[in-house]
This record gives C-alpha cells, sequence and structure tokens, in this order.
C-alpha cells in the first residue's frame, strides 16, 4: 500500500534524531488477563489496545477517552492518551481487566480498566502547554485539544514497539517507551524527540507524590524539571533544532538494590525504525469457502466466505466491516475486538481463501474503506488510514486521518460503518448518550470528512443508533435508524445531495432524561439552548421509508446496486438495506415525487428469501465480480446464530427475472407496482390477488410506538384499504392497483399472491412502503 503524504511525514518525524540507540528487543507478552472471561479475554490484541480506559478496580473512573496501552518489557504498560497528549498512567503487573468491555462480551457496559499496580498518573488536562499555559481550552467539553494546541498524528510499530507521533503548536514530537529494571522495580523511560520548537514548551510527567523520583538524560541546555500545580513538569527552551532527550520516572514502592542509577537508555527512536527490516512473511490461515445452492424459483444464493474463527492470534472473529481492494480478490475484514484481517482468493468457487492479520489493537473498528488504494478504517476514537512500509503484510503505521468530536466510552457513542463520494470525502454515523444535550453536537449524527482529513462537520442531526449508511452515486445518502425513544419503528433515512441541515427525528428530550437535581438540571437547560437556540424541533425529515419492528428489529446498513450493472441481476440503481437484528437483506424500491415544489423520496422495502449466520449490517458489492458481500456479527440483540460471518450475495439466473417486485409508484389513483419478471395476466387482474393494510406511529419520546389507524389517529390497529381494481399494463410486469381513497401514510403493506407468466412459478411476497406524497398520476 501506498503512503500518503501525512505518513510519510509520521515515518519522517521518527527519523529525524541521530542518535544511537540502545537494543530495543520485543516487549514482553502481556500476562493472562486480570478479569474477564470468554474468547476475548486470551486474545493477542499486538503491542497496544486502543480503547477509553478506567482506572484500577471495578468501579474506576475512566482516566483517558482515547488511550493507547502499551505493553512494555517485563510486564510494566503506559497508557498515552491520544486527546491530551500525555502518559495517562503507567502500571506494572497485570495489563487490562477487559471483563466489563465488550471485548469479553456480546454488550460491555465499561471500557477496560488497569489490571496492575499503578506507578504513576498525570493530572486531567492538556500534557503539554500552549503559550506557556497548562489550561485545558475545552472547559470540560469532550474531544481532542484544538489543533493549534496539540494534534494526534500517529504510530509507527517497528519490531514490536510502538513509536507516538504528534504535534504541539508548530513542534513535531515523537516518543518512544521502556520498562528498565531497578532492583525489585522498574523505571518507565520516554525517549522523546522535539523538531521545530518555536517557542518554550512544557511537558507533564507525572503527578506529584512522595518518593516518586524523576530524571532526565541528554536534555538540552536551558531544560528545567520542576513540581508545579501538583504536577512534575519538564521545561524545555526554544529551540529550531531537533532535540532528544529521555524522561526516567521510578514509582517508590519496592526496594532499590542501591542508588537508582538507570541502565543505558539512550534514545531508542532512529533504531526502532531504521532497524526494522521486513518481518517474516505473515503466514497466511487457508479455509475453503461453501457455494449455496441454488433453487428453482429463486435467482440468488448465499455463499459463505469461512472465517478463519481458529488462529494463532485467539482472535475473536466477529465481523464489522468489509471492503475491497482493485480487483475485487482480496478484501479487508474488521472484527469488533480490533482488528483488521485481508482476505484473498476471493474467486468464483472461493476454493482457496488466505486469511492474514494486517492490524491489531482498534478501538471498536465498525467501518472500513478502501479509498484510491488506501485503507481507511472508522473506530470510535478515530479514522485511522493504515501503511504497510516494509511490504511485510502487516500495518507498520497506523496514522490519525481524523478524531475531530468526541470520544466518550458510554455504550451508544458507537461510530458506524464508512463511505466516500466521489471527491474522497468519507462519511460516518455517530451515535452517542441519550442523556448529555452537549453530545448532541458532534454525536447523534452523520459526519463528513474532508478530503485530507484535516476537517469535518456533521451534516445530518436528530439520529439514534444509525448502524450504517451508504454514498450514492451523485452525493445522496441513505441511512438507517432504530426503533427507540423518539424513532417509533426503524426506519431508512434519505439525504438529499449537497443537503446539510436536515433533521431526522431524535431530539436530546429533557421530559424523558432530565436530571432530578436542580443544578444538574439548570446545566442541562442551558447546555440544550445552545444546542436548540430556537427550541426543540417539532417536526423532521420524513425517512424514505419506515420499516415494521417485526421485520427489521435493529437496522444495518445500505448499498447501492451499481447502476448499469446487470451482473447481479435486475436491480441496477437500487438500494439494498440489511437488519442486523434479523439477520435479514432487504431490496428497497423508491421513487421521488414532485411535491410543493420539493423533490420528495419514498418507497418501500421486501425481504429476500434469505438466510445469513450472523446479524448482517456491511453490504458491499465488488468491483471485480459485481457480486453483493455482507458481514456480519453477535454482539448486542440480534437473532445471529453465529459469532461472525462474511457472505457473498450471488444471482445465479443467468438474465432470468426474479420473482419479486422492482419498482414502486404512488399516485393520487392508486399505486403502480412492477415486478421484475412478467405476470400472469389472470392472477394479475384479480384484485382479490392484493392485500392492502395502513397505519401511522406516534412520534413521541416513547420506546417505539403501536400501529394506530391512518383513519382515527386515536385509534390502535391498521386499516383495511381497498383495492377497487387490478390492471396489469402492457409491459406485463407492471400491475395498476386502483385505491379510491389511497393517502399519505408512515406505513402501508401490500401483499400479494400471483403467479409468473407462462406457467411460472409462484410470485408471492410483501412490500412495506412509506407515502409522504402522491404522484398526479
Amino acid at each position: 500500500m501506498k503512503c500518503s503524504l501525512l505518513a510519510a511525514l509520521l515515518l519522517v518525524v521518527v527519523m529525524r534524531t541521530d542518535v544511537r540507540a540502545a537494543d530495543a528487543g520485543d516487549p514482553a507478552e502481556a500476562p493472562p488477563v486480570a478479569g474477564g472471561k470468554g474468547k476475548g479475554a486470551t486474545m493477542d490484541y499486538g503491542p497496544f489496545l486502543q480503547s477509553s480506559l478506567r482506572g484500577p478496580g471495578p468501579k474506576g473512573a475512566v482516566i483517558a477517552d482515547r488511550a493507547i496501552t502499551i505493553k512494555l518489557e517485563g510486564g510494566a504498560y503506559v497508557a498515552f492518551d491520544t486527546e491530551t497528549m500525555r502518559v495517562a498512567a503507567a502500571w506494572t503487573g497485570d495489563w487490562l481487566d477487559l471483563s466489563k468491555s465488550h471485548l469479553t462480551s456480546p454488550k460491555g457496559s465499561a471500557p477496560p480498566a488497569i489490571a496492575g499496580k499503578v506507578m504513576f498518573t498525570t493530572p486531567a488536562g492538556p500534557g503539554w502547554s500552549h503559550d506557556g499555559s497548562f489550561e485545558d481550552p475545552r472547559k470540560g467539553a469532550p474531544g481532542p485539544l484544538p489543533r493549534e494546541h496539540a494534534k494526534y498524528v500517529g504510530l509507527y510499530v517497528a519490531g514490536g514497539r510502538p513509536v507516538i507521533s504528534y504535534t504541539v503548536g508548530a513542534a513535531i514530537v515523537s516518543e518512544v517507551f521502556e520498562a528498565v529494571p531497578v532492583g525489585d522495580r522498574f523505571a518507565i523511560v520516554r525517549s522523546i524527540s522535539v523538531d521545530g520548537a518555536a517557542k518554550p514548551l512544557s511537558l507533564v510527567v507525572a503527578s506529584a507524590a512522595p518518593g516518586l523520583d524523576v530524571a532526565l538524560e541528554g536534555a538540552p541546555a536551558g531544560t528545567k524539571l520542576s513540581t508545579e500545580s501538583g504536577a512534575v513538569r519538564v521545561a524545555l527552551p526554544a529551540g529550531a533544532a531537533p532535540v532528544t532527550f529521555a524522561v526516567r520516572v521510578t514509582d517508590a514502592d519496592g526496594k532499590a538494590a542501591g542508588p537508582f542509577v538507570p541502565r543505558d537508555a539512550r534514545p531508542l527512536i532512529t533504531s526502532v525504525v531504521s532497524a526494522a527490516p521486513a518481518a517474516s512473511p505473515v503466514q497466511g490461515i487457508e479455509t475453503v469457502g461453501v457455494l449455496g445452492k441454488p433453487t428453482a424459483n429463486f435467482p440468488y444464493v448465499v455463499d459463505t466466505l469461512t472465517l478463519p474463527f481458529e488462529n494463532p492470534h485467539g482472535s475473536w472473529m466477529r465481523v464489522s466491516a468489509v471492503d475491497f481492494f482493485d480487483g475485487g480478490n482480496s478484501a479487508a475484514v474488521a472484527t469488533w475486538n480490533g482488528d483488521v484481517w485481508v482476505v484473498s482468493g476471493i474467486t468464483e468457487g472461493l476454493e482457496k481463501l488466505t486469511w492474514r492479520r494486517f492490524a491489531s489493537g482498534l478501538y471498536e473498528p465498525l467501518g472500513v474503506k478502501i479509498l484510491r488504494g488506501q485503507m481507511y478504517v472508522l473506530g470510535r476514537d478515530q479514522i485511522t488510514q493504515l501503511h504497510d512500509v516494509n511490504g511485510d503484510g502487516l500495518a507498520d503505521i497506523y496514522q490519525n486521518h481524523n478524531n475531530d468530536g468526541a470520544c466518550e466510552p458510554q455504550y451508544h457513542h458507537f461510530k458506524m460503518d464508512l463511505d466516500a463520494d466521489a471527491a474522497g470525502n468519507l462519511y460516518y454515523t455517530a451515535g452517542g448518550a441519550w442523556n448529555e444535550p452537549r453530545a448532541f453536537a458532534s454525536y447523534n449524527a452523520i459526519v463528513k470528512v474532508a478530503t485530507g482529513g484535516k476537517t469535518s462537520e456533521v451534516i445530518a442531526r436528530g439520529i439514534r443508533a444509525a448502524n450504517g449508511m451508504a454514498v450514492g452515486p451523485k452525493g445522496e445518502i441513505v441511512f438507517g435508524d432504530n426503533q427507540g425513544h423518539w424513532v417509533p419503528t426503524s426506519k431508512i433515512n434519505f439525504i438529499p445531495p449537497g443537503k446539510t441541515d436536515g433533521f431526522y427525528g431524535f431530539p436530546y428530550d429533557p421530559r424523558v432524561f432530565e436530571p432530578k437535581d436542580a443544578k444538574e438540571k439548570a446545566k442541562r437547560q442551558a447546555e440544550l439552548k445552545a444546542l436548540y437556540p430556537a427550541g426543540i424541533p417539532t417536526t423532521y425529515e420524513p425517512p424514505l421509508c419506515w420499516v415494521p419492528y417485526a421485520f427489521d428489529t435493529s437496522s444495518g446498513g445500505q448499498a447501492f446496486v451499481p447502476a448499469g450493472d446487470t451482473r447481479w441481476g435486475p436491480f441496477g440503481g437500487h438500494i439494498v438495506h440489511t437488519s442486523y437484528g434479523k439477520s435479514s437483506l432487504f431490496l428497497v424500491l423508491h421513487e421521488t415525487v414532485a411535491s410543493g415544489g420539493k423533490a420528495v423520496v419514498q418507497g418501500g422495502v421486501l425481504k429476500f428469501p434469505l438466510t445469513f449466520e450472523a446479524g448482517i449490517m456491511r453490504p458491499r458489492f465488488n468491483p471485480g465480480d459485481g457480486q453483493l458481500y455482507v458481514a456480519g456479527l453477535r454482539g448486542w440483540q440480534t437473532a445471529a446464530a453465529k459469532d461472525g460471518c462474511l457472505h457473498r450475495v450471488r444471482y445465479t439466473g443467468g438474465g432470468a427475472p426474479a420473482p419479486i417486485p422492482s419498482n414502486l409508484r404512488a399516485t393520487r389513483q392508486g399505486i403502480y407496482l412492477t415486478f421484475a419478471t412478467p405476470l400472469d395476466p389472470a392472477t394479475a387482474n384479480d384484485a382479490g390477488s392484493f392485500d392492502v393494510e395502513q397505519w401511522n406511529y406516534l412520534w413521541s419520546s416513547a420506546y417505539g410506538s403501536p400501529e394506530f389507524s391512518a383513519e382515527n389517529k386515536t385509534k390502535k390497529g391498521k386499516d383495511t384499504v381497498e383495492v377497487a381494481s387490478a390492471k396489469l399494463q402492457p409491459d406485463g410486469r407492471t400491475v395498476f392497483l386502483a385505491m379510491p381513497e389511497i393517502r399519505t401514510v408512515m406505513q402501508m403493506s401490500i401483499t400479494y399472491k400471483l403467479k409468473a407468466a407462462g406457467g411460472g412459478g409462484a410470485v408471492e411476497g410483501a412490500v412495506y412502503n412509506t407515502i409522504n406524497a402522491l404522484a398526479e398520476k
């Protein structure tokens, strides 16, 4: 994979110093996890793990929202906070307690916690000064420090050791960590390189504590070590030339065998990178795919790309995303526990699939996009661009493409799916806590990240839990949302190209979340006023389609079927929608109606009669074979049978039509329903072949909604809609259903029992559609 300009900068940063290093060696494997059971407890997460991090103990408070926990020699660890550029904590003994996290369970309740004995921590807030001040400019708001203060660039892994890189003002900083044994205790050594410090800078080393020993080695003249405001700090003089020095910290516990004399720990930065040749070729794990068996009545089958559930890393193969490299013979596959795998050998027969773990230690990666040959992975903390610099099949650079906005461990703060438009801008969905108005400023939204990753913006608000989205060929966006407060049932939303001010129905609502404490209540009200200056919205953008709860309890992602490409049958230009909760695939029939001077989008869904092994949520079309691939897992609520899956939905028709609808059009006279197959005139012209019902939902703070009559808003239940006549149109595939009392309605169901033309088989099923507007004819 080619190295981008920013990734090249990261590589240069860690190679700038010319100081000879001591032998780094390989960090020792972490001891068994102190807490946690299940498949993720004994997994090898690699040399680091990105996550939110709690302090020790079952009720430990979160000490870093974006932490990189790095394994050092002999069972020592440091956690670097990429929001503040500080070492949040260092400890020895056991690694992390994963028992309350999603890493060891289907639905975690808290992030990983420090499991060992803490050596030292640092105060919450900036790890480096800005214009001589350590004041936190965020004022309690979540998210990283402003770019002009400090910005995390990424990390480089060489010899199993991560080198951290970031900026502080105009200066470029890189550092690497090691644990040096001293008697029966450790010294934590930070080797730091600073380049281009046009102004004096100060660094927080640790919170002041009795017996804590801090020393410097190789620091430039004029460097000062002091204790201020309860923290040990290092003050560096201004200097444009690169400087490299080491900070050594030893805690007060244990008995040293004589005075504190560290071993030679000269900076490791240069040798870690320059002495990191390609590792031995990564050994692949081979599996054999399973082809689905064709049936006589439906021209699609589900093939299975067999996952390497048994693997040397102990990786829990809960597949969270997939995307394809050029040519389509290989793909990047992410897992919820932080891996990215590359699978090759994607051929028609799937006879030999080869899997290699390419990256690890990422924070809940739930989206992958291959864009112009570059791999981008969406985690809860950031979009990471991965690079293999030395060509050994392992990611060397984990580059921060963008980490704007908040990252918090609250369960619903997921970031999900990743797609791009033709210009190279990336898009993802951001969930959020439902009881924090401040979070709604950057969460519960669709986020656009500009090409290059330096800026981002919210382009849609009012989203509850959108587990997936897709960008269309014209820049239009579709995304799902799930039933809950203010979302009466699952739905598919549509954002026209260029629209950035839409509200999609899920507000912060004090009637649901307002605290009892008077001060906290006043604070929330102030945040609410800042969020909605004109008041809580009283209406919302109507969705393309509502989906009944019985058919989609938890929506997944979507994909646009490539227009003009018939390799996947007759549905080019359509949209597919996945149900994570029901492990199902839907075809979306959509139309645009001119109404009141606006273009109104609406449509319906129908379920493919196919079975999947897990909760599918990431559909992608392979440019190589033109077929649809879906990735899924078993985590939060789902009917999934297996922990993970990667399937191919393959068209087997050879041009044969599918016995399902392909288009839907609502008019003031009735509905035109077009099928992909020619219909038997006798059944198509019989109104008795169709049953139509309609109902509405209540948009409210209640969790979900019953069905309400569209004719009588206070009456629960469905209305039967009269089909006065059914008439097959000249094309032989379209039926016009005359409905004298048709109206706009949130939900309609059209059940059909027909036959295909020429003595063909049954054409039976149901479409669930929404009518936002009616065409004149």
